[in-house]
């Protein structure tokens, strides 16, 4: 609304807001998850902030890693 061109809102001007709101939205997202440490650490981050994401259902964090859950259920043991 504040950097409308005239009375009305315009489609352009609602996809312009929309597409930088995305864009901020994956800048968040992709800087939120340090990559310092070994591969395995970064890995175990991976795999808790999807856990975190799924509200700690292993099976859909599973599919969404692209991983079985028995896979999963081992990197979580390995990272306690």
């Amino acid at each position: 609304i504040l950097f409308s061109q005239g009375a009305y809102i315009s489609l352009e001007e609602v996809s312009s807001a929309l597409s930088q709101e995305r864009e901020q939205t994956q800048s968040k997202l992709t800087y939120s998850l340090s990559l310092s440490g070994t591969l395995d650490e970064i890995t175990d981050r991976i795999i808790m902030k999807v856990l975190q994401e799924e509200g700690m259902n292993q099976t859909r964090a599973a599919k969404r890693l692209g991983i079985s859950r028995a896979t999963l259920w081992r990197r979580i043991g390995h990272s306690t």
